[in-house]
């Protein structure tokens, strides 16, 4: 994913990633800026300020947010390997963060 880079981007540097992917060649703005937009509403990116372009307009930076983050750690990591590998500390930690969920 080409937010997950250090700083905040606006929806035309994450357009031009996208499109620098082989597979993402033809991939128009409109439909980079509409997902782009979604992932906000959802909570997986947020605002990072404003930057002014070439044109002299400003363009809203986008980051991904810590939910985006924890979306992505999760995605990687194997319960199983969590439970092995974790020590009692942390596996009391994690119990107290899920149980504050319900």
């Amino acid at each position: 994913m080409t937010l997950t880079r250090a700083r905040p981007q606006t929806i035309y540097e994450v357009c031009k990633a996208v499109r620098a992917l082989r597979h993402l060649k033809h991939t128009k703005y409109t439909n980079v800026n509409r997902r782009v937009r979604a992932l906000q509403h959802s909570g997986c990116l947020e605002k990072a300020g404003t930057r002014k372009t070439q044109a002299g307009f400003q363009a809203t930076l986008y980051q991904l947010s810590t939910r985006a983050y924890l979306a992505l750690m999760l995605s990687q990591i194997d319960i199983e390997t969590i439970l092995r590998k974790a020590d009692k500390t942390t596996i009391l930690s994690l119990l107290a963060a899920l149980s504050s969920i319900k």
